[in-house]
C-alpha cells in the first residue's frame, strides 16, 4: 500500500479508506507529475476520475504520455479557471502549497468545490506567533537553482477550513526529510514543522 515515490507513502491506503474500490470520485492532484503514481492509484480504483495541474512545460509532457497512451480518466488542468470548472472529492498538494506565492487566493477557490478532503503533505508548518502570517526562505539545496518556499501559519490556515466546514482528521511529521529550524528562534515561533496534515468536511 506504500507509493515509496510520494510524500505521502500512505496515500493510497487513505484512499482506500476513504472510498469504495468501485465508487466514482474526482481527484485533484494540484502539482502533480509523477504518472507512476497515476497510474498506481487507477489500478486500485478503476473509477477515479484523475485531475492534474502543474507548469505549462511539466503538463506539456504529461499531456505527451497521456495522448500516446490513451489515458482517459485523466484531465490535465491548465490554470486556475480551469480548475474551477469541476467539483473534487479529494483534492491532494504533495508538498507543493509552500512553493505557491498565491496559495492563499488558490485555497479560497479550491475550497468551495471541495467536496470531501483536502490534504497536504511534506509541507512546512507553525504556530503560535498571530501577527506573522507567513515567511519565505530561500531553498539551497537544488544549486544552481534557486527556490523559494513559504513556512505557512497553520492556526491562520485552520481557521480557513473552518468557514468551509472542514476539521483537522490528523496532523503528523512527514519523515521524508529531516529539517532543522535552529535559524528562526529569533522570530519566536513555535512548533514548526514538516508536516501531513489532512483535512476532511463535516
Amino acid at each position: 500500500n506504500k507509493l515509496s515515490f510520494n510524500t505521502f507513502s500512505e496515500l493510497k491506503f487513505l484512499l482506500k479508506k476513504k472510498f469504495e474500490k468501485e465508487s466514482s470520485f474526482n481527484f485533484l492532484d494540484f502539482g502533480g507529475d509523477k504518472l507512476d503514481f497515476y497510474l498506481d492509484i487507477c489500478g486500485e480504483f478503476k473509477n477515479i476520475n484523475y485531475f492534474l495541474i502543474n507548469l505549462p512545460e511539466v503538463n506539456k509532457i504529461i499531456k505527451t504520455m497521456k495522448d500516446k497512451y490513451n489515458y482517459k480518466n485523466l484531465t490535465i488542468l491548465n490554470n486556475l479557471d480551469e480548475v474551477k470548472k469541476n467539483q473534487y472529492d479529494f483534492v491532494f498538494f504533495g508538498s507543493t502549497l509552500q512553493y505557491l506565492n498565491n496559495y492563499n487566493d488558490i485555497l479560497l477557490n479550491i475550497l468551495p468545490i471541495t467536496k470531501k478532503h483536502v490534504m497536504f503533505s511534506a509541507t512546512h508548518f507553525y504556530s503560535g506567533n498571530d501577527s506573522l502570517k507567513k515567511f519565505v526562505v530561500k531553498q539551497l539545496n537544488f544549486l544552481p537553482k534557486l527556490l523559494y518556499l513559504y513556512f505557512i501559519n497553520l492556526d491562520d490556515l485552520s481557521n480557513q477550513f473552518k468557514k468551509f466546514n472542514f476539521y483537522v482528521e490528523f496532523d503528523r511529521l512527514n519523515k521524508t526529510h529531516i529539517s532543522s529550524y535552529d535559524t528562526f528562534k529569533y522570530l519566536k515561533i513555535n512548533n514548526i514543522k514538516y508536516t501531513d496534515i489532512f483535512f476532511s468536511k463535516k
